[in-house]
């Protein structure tokens, strides 16, 4: 059992390592599969997922509002409404999540 516990407390001290290492700058982190990525944000921020999605591909949290967020995707902007997936400048972005300044975004390439 003190082995299981060693365990997982190694996952998840990994797992906050890759959160931090994969964040941009200004944004909490992000984590992407293919061309699928998902970004958090503590409030106004920053992600450059150009790396995983291509050039130009930065995501700009401005604004938050109740079950809403402005954003700037690669330059355009656009207001989300939570769970309602939005073409922006050749991405589909999702509001996954909203508390607060707490916000969490799924951007895939089209």
């Amino acid at each position: 059992m003190i082995c299981l516990r060693g365990a997982l407390s190694l996952l998840c001290a990994l797992a906050v390592l890759t959160l931090v290492a994969c964040g941009g700058g200004g944004g909490d982190g992000f984590g992407c599969t293919g061309s699928t990525c998902t970004a958090s944000f503590q409030g106004p921020g920053e992600q450059d997922l150009s790396e995983e999605l291509g050039a130009g591909a930065t995501v700009e949290l401005l604004t938050v509002g109740a079950g809403s967020a402005t954003v700037r995707v690669a330059g355009r902007k656009a207001r989300l409404v939570k769970n309602r997936e939005r073409s922006v400048a050749g991405y589909m972005v999702t509001l996954t999540g909203v508390d607060g300044e707490d916000v969490a975004l799924r951007i895939a390439g089209e």
